[in-house]
């Protein structure tokens, strides 16, 4: 049996093996849910169902010699979902985490994350999502890649074509985002934001609620939720400037970055 029937043949027969949920939900990102929300288009997540890598990826390295993984063919989707309803059509892909699995502009987009933050060349990669289709009218082509040393985390999208970032997130590098002040808030985003593309000029920023930007239909499903109706985010923007920055603090631990378009 030649090295590539063998490695597809382990992989199919590991994924019958995974157990998955009958229904999970899997996340269509935040850049492109909030570009599209702000042309007054009504977005709905929906629920579908994935494996779990857990542990492929050693399977594959006792199996097969390291080198192989590196044989073009290996770039290709472990899991493939097809999502069609409700104005979404895209298809949903989980490959191995091997940094031999980006294309050139996914590694120079991870590139940039290394010089930003050099530590992050000590973290392993722990998945790669692409997504490509369509939600509503907006073309959607992007990679996610989730970065891990220990329990700190960190993950960016990169889109497939340009190499531009959408999101950008920390989690668990020792800081309480919630518990700090807004200066401190500010502070903090802006560092991590010009660490990626450098110093900012003229930019504005602003708190604003997180409820008050949810469409009818969204609003009334957390309207009996304190804790969002409460929630805020931080916007920097720049009136001459195309792109804006959304900052969510929500979650314990973690500052994330939306990237956006006007």
């Amino acid at each position: 049996m030649d090295i590539k029937r063998q490695l597809e043949g382990e992989l199919s027969n590991q994924a019958q093996r995974e157990k998955c949920p009958d229904r999970i939900y899997f996340k269509v990102r935040n850049s492109y849910i909030e570009s599209v929300m702000k042309k007054g288009e009504n977005i709905k997540m929906k629920k579908t169902n994935k494996f779990v890598l857990n542990g492929i990826a050693l399977a594959v390295a006792i199996m097969i010699p390291v080198g192989a993984l590196a044989a073009p063919y290996v770039i290709k989707a472990f899991n493939t979902i097809k999502i069609e309803e409700n104005g979404v059509n895209m298809t949903l892909s989980e490959y191995l985490p091997e940094k031999t699995n980006l294309t050139d502009i996914q590694q120079a987009g991870l590139e940039t994350a290394y010089k930003a933050y050099p530590e992050l060349e000590k973290f392993e990669i722990s998945t790669i999502n692409s997504g490509e289709g369509n939600v509503d009218s907006e073309i959607m082509d992007w990679c996610s890649i989730t970065l891990k040393d220990g329990n700190r985390k960190f993950t960016l999208d990169i889109d497939n074509v340009t190499g531009d970032f959408h999101y950008l997130a920390r989690t668990n590098w020792g800081v309480d985002y919630s518990s700090l002040s807004e200066d401190e808030l500010v502070g903090e985003s802006l560092a991590m934001i010009e660490s990626v593309y450098g110093k900012l000029d003229g930019y504005d920023y602003e708190f604003k609620s997180a409820y008050e930007d949810l469409n009818t239909e969204k609003a009334e499903l957390v309207k009996d939720n304190d804790d969002y109706k409460n929630r805020k985010y931080l916007e920097i923007s720049n009136e001459d400037e195309d792109r804006y920055f959304k900052v969510d603090y929500s979650e314990k631990g973690q500052l994330a970055v939306v990237v956006l378009n006007k």
